[in-house]
């Protein structure tokens, strides 16, 4: 054989390698059964078990996992009485708990004006308060409404944001605010004495 057509043939043994080789590692990246899977696929961060307890000067409180990052944005709105994000480092997205005055009556009529059908919303809770749930574009709302006051929730879809929320929800619940604490009498009776104007 001459040289021409040894060097042709190792060419096409080393094309046919590298193809065979590049149909295998995509087949195994494809199939999750696989052994050689990417073990990427098989971790899945959770949010902590431990949490921290949240308490808001507008009176209510809840815990969160104690990997998350909260931040309260700055509120330039009068009607609104606070602002919150949760974030974590590892995955994306974010909790937001926004609390405000509302003109609506019922929430009923507050989805309504945000053009949410009715099919669409499921019952949840957030503490004791009844609030529905509904799909909002790429993001997934909670909202109730108790005395003229709206409580909305918004985060992504998927199961971390997912188990955050339940968190967050299944022990929010109202505490006496700030304010009211520092001016609440002590319980002591404080007699003057009478003045009297001739």
């Amino acid at each position: 054989m001459n040289k021409k057509t040894i060097l042709l043939l190792l060419l096409t043994l080393v094309a046919i390698v590298f193809v065979g080789k590049m149909l295998l590692f995509s087949t195994v990246k494809k199939n999750p059964l696989s052994p050689f899977a990417d073990a990427a696929n098989k971790t899945q961060i959770l949010p902590s078990k431990t949490m921290k307890l949240y308490t808001d000067p507008a009176g209510f409180t809840f815990n969160y996992p104690d990997d998350l990052s909260l931040a309260k944005n700055e509120i330039l709105d009068p009607n609104f009485y606070t602002d919150i994000q949760l974030t974590s480092k590892e995955i994306e997205g974010s909790l937001f708990l926004k609390i405000s005055d509302t003109k609506f009556a019922n929430l009923d009529e507050w989805l309504k004006s945000k053009q949410i059908a009715a099919s669409s919303v499921t019952e949840t809770k957030l503490g004791n308060l009844l609030a529905r749930q509904f799909q909002l574009q790429d993001k997934i709302m909670v909202a109730t409404l108790d005395q003229g006051v709206l409580f909305t929730l918004e985060i992504p879809e998927n199961e971390y944001w997912m188990s955050v929320f339940e968190k967050v929800a299944a022990d929010f619940s109202f505490s006496q605010p700030e304010q009211d604490i520092e001016n609440s009498s002590t319980g002591e009776v404080i007699f003057e004495g009478e003045e009297i104007v001739e």
